[in-house]
């Protein structure tokens, strides 16, 4: 993503989440990624605490960018048998829990979402400091 996604300074040491990425992109730093034959702490944590919940998972793991690519997660359900809370509809999902589009277009079917580092919005809730 490095010259993709303009510096955030709230978001520099972050690590990066990627969710069914199908393009090949350089990214600096730490990544976490889980193929569609691992368990996915991703959709444990959403069917433990739905979106709020997976944010909070991210941000305990220092997680601050989510690549999202809803295409691949589609055929990765239909073909690999992807963990079924991973949905085309997570970016949609997880920023109805407070993640943000960072500032870069890589096309439709893909997102780059910002972690939040204060506050997660629980879906259909209250906004709350998490500890």
């Amino acid at each position: 993503v490095t010259g993709r996604v303009p510096p955030d300074p709230e978001h520099v040491s972050g690590a990066v989440l990627l969710v069914a990425p199908s393009t090949p992109y350089l990214i600096m730093g730490r990544v976490v990624y889980f193929t569609a034959f691992d368990r996915n702490a991703l959709g444990d944590a959403l069917r433990a605490g739905g979106p709020a919940g997976a944010v909070q998972w991210m941000r305990r793991l220092g997680i601050h960018y989510v690549w999202i690519d809803a295409r691949e997660i589609e055929r990765l359900r239909q073909t690999y048998g992807l963990d079924p809370a991973i949905t085309p509809g997570l970016a949609d999902a997880l920023k109805a829990a407070g993640l943000r589009q960072a500032p870069v277009d890589l096309g439709p079917e893909v997102s780059v979402l910002l972690v939040p580092t204060g506050q997660v919005r629980p879906v259909g809730g209250r906004t709350g400091r998490n500890h």
